[in-house]
């Protein structure tokens, strides 16, 4: 009897450990368990802004620091997305609009693709190539693209827009009108 349980044990083991590696296996996956996007928003609003140091399609080191004390825009964006390119001019004209704005964009793109885009559409302001990493980790990767982070004079994160309040009706020079009244008053 013992002899008999020793085999079966045996069995069994190498039985499991072939099926454990198997293909023909399935997983079962949970489902992601992420913040809704009012709750991600609420969570960057009132922060201190993540310091990023990376450099631009030019070769220009750009480092987030270095804005402390005006009013700073970070737009996360690819050229694929026709909303994320219309909303390029909008940032072009604000940036003309308002001088103590500045702007700061950060592209999904490479450095060649943006740097042919940028032959034949104008951008008035940086822009980091390569920065998916950075788009979907610490500036949220659940908030869509295009989105739009509002940084105060202080360095504080104030207002930020994700994608589905980019996509809206509303557009980003009406949204930033506002918040600029609001910032100056």
């Amino acid at each position: 009897m013992k002899t008999s349980i020793t085999s079966l044990g045996i069995i069994l083991l190498v039985t499991f450990a072939t099926i454990g590696s198997s293909q023909d296996h399935f997983l079962v996956e949970l489902p992601k368990r992420t913040p809704d996007v009012a709750t991600m928003v609420r969570s960057y609003e009132g922060t201190a802004v993540i310091p990023v140091m990376a450099n631009d399609i030019n070769g220009k080191e750009q480092f987030i620091g270095n804005y402390k004390g005006a009013n700073l825009i970070l737009y996360f964006w690819k050229i694929g997305n026709p909303r994320s390119v219309e909303l390029l001019n909008n940032l072009n004209l604000l940036k003309q609009k308002y001088t103590d704005l500045n702007v700061v964009s950060f592209a999904l793109d490479s450095k060649e693709d943006l740097q042919d885009f940028t032959q034949s559409f104008e951008v008035n302001f940086p822009i980091i190539p390569n920065a998916e990493i950075l788009s979907e980790g610490p500036y949220g990767g659940e908030l869509g693209m295009p989105k739009l982070f509002f940084i105060d004079d202080k360095g504080i994160t104030k207002w930020v827009f994700p994608a589905q309040e980019l996509n809206s009706t509303m557009d980003v020079s009406n949204i930033l009108s506002i918040l600029h009244e609001q910032v100056t008053h």
